[in-house]
C-alpha cells in the first residue's frame, strides 16, 4: 500500500486537482476550486521537476494558501466596489441608475428594461420612453422618479 503513496507523481496531482475543481463547481465553493487549481499546478511542476513527495506537499500547501488568499482578496475588493455578487441583491444594485420606460407608467405602475430583463416599476404617471431614476424597491416593484439633472 505504501508503494502507491510513495510513487505519487504529477498525474496523480492533476487528476486530484481536476476532481477538486469539478467539486468546487458543483458545490459553488471557491475554496475547493482553488485547492484544485493548486493541485494541478503541483502536478505540472512534478512532471517537470522530480520532487520528493514531501516537497510536493510543501509546494501544494504554499500554493493553496496563496491562491485562496488572493481569491478572497479579489472577492472582498469586488464587494467593496459593489460588483454583483448575489442575484438576490439586484434590485438594490439598480438604485440610482436611470433607464427609459419600456411601458408607460399608468395609475402608478409601468415597466423598464434592464439588460434582457423587464422590471415592474411604481412611480408618478409617465409616457413610455421617459427616463426615470430607480430610487428603491417595494416588494417586487422598483420605485422610480424623474431623474435629477
Amino acid at each position: 500500500m505504501w508503494d502507491v503513496v510513495w510513487s505519487w507523481d504529477g498525474w496523480h496531482w492533476i487528476i486530484v486537482g481536476i476532481a477538486l475543481v469539478l467539486l468546487g463547481l458543483i458545490l459553488a465553493d471557491g475554496v475547493v476550486g482553488w485547492l484544485g487549481v493548486a493541485a494541478v499546478f503541483v502536478g505540472l511542476i512534478a512532471l517537470v521537476l522530480p520532487l520528493p513527495l514531501q516537497a510536493q506537499f510543501a509546494v501544494y500547501a504554499f500554493l493553496a494558501l496563496v491562491l485562496v488568499y488572493v481569491a478572497r482578496r479579489i472577492l472582498v475588493l469586488r464587494e467593496i466596489r459593489g460588483d454583483p455578487l448575489r442575484l438576490n441583491d439586484r434590485s438594490r444594485r439598480l438604485r440610482g441608475h436611470v433607464y427609459p420606460l419600456s411601458e408607460p407608467i399608468i395609475n402608478g405602475v409601468g415597466r423598464i428594461r434592464v439588460d434582457d430583463f423587464t422590471w415592474g416599476v411604481a412611480g408618478p404617471d409617465q409616457p413610455a420612453g421617459t427616463l426615470v431614476q430607480v430610487t428603491g424597491h417595494d416588494g417586487t416593484l422598483l420605485t422610480v422618479k424623474p431623474p435629477q439633472d
